[in-house]
């Protein structure tokens, strides 16, 4: 019910959907040779937009329950008690990084949820070549 019929039968035309492609359609929604931009353009408006408000959504989930995860992991250890120190969470991979608005969105959720006795000091960094780097660990400590 959340489409017209025009418009979820464009939709189920769509077998599967990959991140790369749900993130070129939040950047660019008239994208050419988008599954998403392509199935829109052929749609009445209101379901265009209902579309691109249900793909903005599903990102801002994912980054609520990464965030919630990442703040359970700080409470749990009890790192980032010191604002002197805050701690580190090392993270990699292509989708915190590139997908439209995701590192904004979970560190906004990070911030609502580490308030008052709760409060912890974060960073949130890059590590180039992360796997790589863990793999030789692994590979000299055994």
């Amino acid at each position: 019910g959340c489409f017209s019929p025009a418009g979820g039968a464009e939709l189920e035309r769509i077998p599967a959907l990959s991140t790369r492609e749900l993130n070129d359609f939040l950047l660019y929604p008239d994208g050419v040779g988008n599954p998403l931009a392509a199935a829109c353009a052929t749609m009445p408006g209101p379901d265009a937009q209902a579309v691109y408000r249900l793909c903005d959504s599903l990102v801002e989930r994912a980054a609520a329950m990464v965030a919630v995860n990442l703040a359970a992991v700080l409470l749990k250890s009890g790192a980032g008690q010191d604002p002197r120190y805050p701690s580190c969470i090392a993270v990699d991979g292509t989708t915190f990084w590139q997908l439209r608005t995701f590192r904004l969105r979970v560190e906004s959720h990070m911030r609502r949820l580490l308030v008052g006795d709760r409060e912890r000091a974060w960073e949130i960094n890059s590590v180039e070549d992360a796997p790589l780097l863990g793999a030789a660990i692994a590979a000299l400590t055994n």
